[in-house]
């Protein structure tokens, strides 16, 4: 029973680091992706100018 309580504790303190993480990751991605975009008119579409 304390080895469940100790993973449930610590995985209701890791998550939101864990979505925090992930979540920086994507905006890293998203502006890196928009960048190229800019710098590639080519690429440019009425979707991505939303982003």
């Amino acid at each position: 029973m304390y080895n469940e309580a100790a993973y449930i504790v610590f995985a209701l303190l890791l998550s939101p680091m864990l979505v925090f993480s992930l979540g920086g990751v994507v905006w890293l991605i998203a502006c890196a992706l928009s960048r190229a975009k800019r710098s590639n008119a080519s690429l440019v579409s009425p979707a991505g100018s939303l982003v």
